[in-house]
């Protein structure tokens, strides 16, 4: 059984050798780069980095703020007053103010 050669191509020669195709741009560009584009394969994008650093630091953050409150950022001392006892008792003078201090004794554990 003979094969019949399509039209337009024509039939090897019988003892030739094998001619090797000429690399082509794409092959060129394919070689050794594992199926991979070379502008894709060494560029590194530096801004999932940061975001994953930020995430991390913001998420702590939340953590402990959730665990102390705003006493976190602003110290012990934030609602503390920082008059004197002079001070306090000019400011009650002069405004006619009173202050009412409710207290007993403290019974602790119940």
């Amino acid at each position: 059984m003979v094969l019949k050669q399509r039209r337009g191509k024509k039939a090897p020669a019988a003892n030739a050798p094998a001619k090797a195709a000429a690399p082509t741009d794409k092959s060129k560009e394919s070689n050794n780069n594992d199926g991979v584009d070379a502008e894709k394969k060494d560029h590194f994008n530096p801004v999932i980095i940061v975001a994953l650093f930020y995430t991390l630091a913001c998420g702590l953050l939340f953590f402990y703020y959730n665990k102390y409150g705003p006493s976190m950022f602003l110290g012990k001392g934030w609602k503390d007053y920082k008059w004197s006892p002079y001070k306090w008792r000019q400011f009650i003078d002069d405004n006619e103010r009173t202050i009412l201090i409710i207290g007993g004794p403290h019974r602790s554990g119940t």
